[in-house]
């Protein structure tokens, strides 16, 4: 299969919400991440280690509905000045370095050789920055891992919204997997 940035957008329709040089950078880092994976649909490449049964995909159109309800409610409830090209695309992007670093055959999970569970985040964010992305949106991608932020205390309301509906949908999955939601496996947040 072909992969092309029009899969890409078929694939993720939140993409066609952004601006269309902004939309065009996030579509091709999708593009590039799927082509350089060993993934036929973007329907196999693993959720997480623990659901990789469910499809990264999914989460990340998920993701993605919650953040476009999340900008509304900050602005219309919190009367917050959110740029929602800046929130909507780093949460297109947050889990697109996954393509990358996990494997998952229909049965074992894994990391893929010469890769790391640090990477999330730094991978994504260097691989936006190649295909264009903003500097701004790419910093939201690389900080938005607990590997690379671990106080995860969100710096912005587009960081915050990122943040919130990337959690929201990991842990509401948890919930109908049956698998703990992931405050439970997070560390303490300390405060300086």
């Amino acid at each position: 299969m072909t992969i092309t940035t029009d899969t890409v957008r078929a694939a993720i329709p939140a993409i066609g919400d952004l601006a269309a040089d902004l939309a065009e950078a996030v579509a091709e880092t999708w593009r590039r991440a799927w082509a350089s994976s060993p993934y036929e649909s973007l329907d196999d490449a693993p959720f997480s280690g623990f659901l990789p049964q469910r499809s990264l995909l999914e989460h990340v159109n998920n993701v993605n509905v919650q953040a476009a309800r999340l900008i509304e409610v900050a602005a219309a409830q919190y009367g917050l000045p959110v740029d929602h090209d800046r929130a909507l695309a780093a949460a297109i992007l947050h889990d697109v370095d996954k393509l990358q670093i996990f494997r998952w055959d229909g049965r074992d999970f894994s990391i893929a050789e010469g890769t790391s569970r640090a990477e999330h985040g730094p991978m994504g964010a260097a691989l936006a920055l190649e295909c264009g992305v903003p500097e701004d949106i790419a910093v939201l991608v690389r900080d938005h891992s607990q590997a690379n932020s671990p106080n995860l205390l969100p710096a912005s309301a587009e960081a915050a919204i990122m943040l919130y509906a990337d959690m929201t949908d990991a842990d509401l999955a948890s919930v109908r997997y049956g698998t703990e939601p992931s405050f439970r496996r997070s560390r303490p947040v300390r405060r300086s």
